[in-house]
């Protein structure tokens, strides 16, 4: 079971994920041509791989979080009949 909203919330509000990807592209596309060195390509490599280590991260956080909600609200639900 999802959280509602996860996949869309993830990436509508998080659109700071999508420019290293783009960047990443670019450097790639760059170095083909022979505009860019290697380096610039490995750079972008690294940031987009900590931008999506950051973004599950969040994930991670929202489930716990979410996890813990439904644990609260389950939590002595049937001590008052």
């Amino acid at each position: 079971m999802e959280p509602l909203g996860v996949p869309n919330f993830a990436h509508s509000q998080f659109p700071a994920c999508r420019p290293p990807r783009e960047n990443l592209n670019l450097a790639r596309q760059s170095y083909e041509a022979g505009d860019y060195a290697y380096l610039a390509v490995l750079t972008a490599q690294r940031s987009y791989a900590q931008a999506h280590l950051a973004w599950l991260n969040a994930v991670e956080q929202l489930w716990l979080a979410t996890a813990q909600f439904e644990g609260l609200l389950l939590s002595n639900s049937l001590s008052d009949i």
